[in-house]
């Protein structure tokens, strides 16, 4: 599915990886943070445009409206919604409990683990916060999805039509002419924020919600996240954490 182009305003993955790897300390995580918003700032104004905008807004809701941040993703099919990722992060620690086919990751110490349900090896890797800023940023706009289908909407305003949920204030785009299965996507302004994506299956014709929760704030991560990874053997790799991203 070939439905992404990198520009400015959706290269928060970009902005990340061009950043140096940093040890895992509160005052480089803060650092690192506020060099990324400044780095979007500098490539709005080089683009004739005010700094600020909309997906500086989301950038600084993502890493800086809490000092430990929860994010939620659940997935809607067939009128049936189940819990798909719970995202925990804050000062270079990150830990994902995915209840799917996904990557579970741990931090501890100096190290982030990785594995995935139902498997009995994973992998471990050198923990650095530029990688954490990476994975959180896939994490919550998976193959630049959100992002590609935003820049669609507001550009080619003739291509969908936009409803608004008076009692969630969530705007759904939905597009006329599907976008590689993709039929809409979910919106709120204040802040904002990509509520989410929806979707119809091209062979099965199924069509399937993801949600993205707003970060809240969290006090402690699952324990059973924890429990899943007791008996799981790891090894060690070298590439770094980002080295678990794939794109489509």
């Amino acid at each position: 599915m070939k439905i992404l182009r990198l520009n400015f305003i959706s290269c928060l993955l970009v902005i990340f990886l061009g950043v140096n790897p940093s040890s895992a300390n509160e005052d480089e995580w803060n650092a690192l943070i506020d060099k990324t918003l400044a780095r979007i700032d500098n490539a709005r104004e080089a683009a004739g445009l005010e700094k600020g905008g909309e997906h500086r807004e989301r950038v600084y809701t993502i890493l800086k409206s809490h000092d430990r941040s929860k994010i939620s993703i659940r997935l809607i099919e067939d009128d049936k919604e189940r819990l798909s990722t719970d995202i925990y992060y804050s000062r270079g620690e990150l830990f994902v409990n995915e209840h799917r086919k996904d990557w579970n990751i741990v931090t501890i110490g100096d190290y982030v683990y990785a594995w995935k349900n139902g498997e009995s090896d994973g992998y471990k890797y050198k923990r650095n916060i530029n990688d954490i800023l990476t994975y959180i940023a896939y994490l919550t706009d998976p193959s630049f999805i959100l992002s590609t289908l935003y820049k669609k909407y507001k550009s080619e305003a003739e291509t969908s039509t936009v409803s608004i949920d008076q009692a969630t204030s969530i705007s759904t785009a939905y597009f006329k002419e599907p976008i590689y299965g993709m039929i809409a996507i979910m919106f709120s302004e204040k802040p904002f924020w990509y509520q989410g994506w929806i979707s119809r299956g091209q062979m099965s014709g199924k069509v399937t919600k993801i949600l993205f929760g707003l970060p809240e704030q969290y006090d402690q991560v699952q324990s059973a996240l924890f429990d899943k990874m007791k008996d799981i053997k790891f090894e060690e790799r070298n590439y770094g954490l980002r080295g678990l991203l794939s794109y489509v």
